[in-house]
């Protein structure tokens, strides 16, 4: 599924306009870092790829959350006041990002990946 900016910001704009400007922007923020680190790792898996050397049986294990929500959650952390990656990721990311990120892992499996 391509996930396109303007489309997540006019499915944004339908859903939460009722949510403070504050609040609006800090998600547009999450949007656009999302997206970008999306295009990043969708290249980067082509490439990475070709330089593997497998054999033709052999899979890529998966894991329910990509990469690019991975490294969303982990820039918006450096991004956050939190002096801790345990306590935003339990008191926040578990909180309020779970309509956002359905197949969210618990912290503990979160550390593993």
């Amino acid at each position: 599924m391509k996930r396109d900016r303007k489309a997540a910001e006019i499915c944004y704009n339908e859903n939460n306009h009722k949510l403070k400007a504050t609040e609006r922007r800090f998600f547009m923020e999450q949007i656009a870092i999302f997206c970008d680190t999306d295009d990043f790792f969708k290249a980067y898996e082509v490439y990475c790829t070709h330089l593997l050397l497998m054999d033709k049986n052999e899979v890529i294990p998966r894991t329910k959350t990509s990469l690019s929500e991975i490294m969303t959650i982990l820039i918006m952390w450096h991004l956050s006041g939190y002096n801790t990656f345990k306590w935003y990721y339990i008191k926040n990311v578990i909180v309020y990002w779970r309509r956002d990120y359905p197949d969210l892992v618990s912290y503990n499996r979160f550390v593993e990946l």
